[in-house]
């Protein structure tokens, strides 16, 4: 794998950088805004589609509960994030460092990371979201089964 950096010209008025710092804003903006108040356990969302695969089969999916994860993750609990969904946590705090990769190398220093990934990175890389995708629906199976 390698790491390259390139410089940007004037980074401020690069529209990729604005995609991606407006894209993380608005994800925080979505989980704040649209899930205004907690009732102690759950985060109002019955206004949301309910998982396909649980409204069948009553299992629930790798995914279920992220979406009120990443509700509690914007309010500052981990703890809320956590009992959601496994990967809630971690996938909030990967938009956070995107966020911080954006604002501070792309924006303010001027460079952009060029990450080329070889074939066996890319495959571990399948493997790590794999495998997570795997825990968060052990976890899921035995936490709402």
């Amino acid at each position: 794998m390698t790491v390259q950096t390139r410089r940007i010209a004037r980074p401020w008025r690069n529209g990729e950088s604005w995609t991606l710092l407006l894209g993380v804003l608005a994800l925080w903006a979505f989980a704040r805004i649209l899930f205004p108040g907690t009732d102690g356990a759950r985060l109002p969302g019955a206004w949301l589609p309910p998982c396909p695969l649980r409204a069948t089969t009553g299992i629930p999916c790798p995914f279920c509960g992220v979406t009120t994860g990443t509700a509690w993750m914007a309010r500052g609990d981990i703890a809320g994030a956590w009992r959601s969904n496994i990967l809630s946590p971690f996938l909030m705090t990967a938009s956070l460092a995107l966020g911080a990769y954006v604002l501070v190398f792309r924006m303010i220093a001027g460079y952009a990371l060029v990450i080329e990934p070889g074939r066996k990175a890319r495959r571990c890389l399948w493997i790590a979201a794999g495998a997570a995708a795997a825990a968060s629906w052990v976890v899921n199976l035995l936490r709402f089964t």
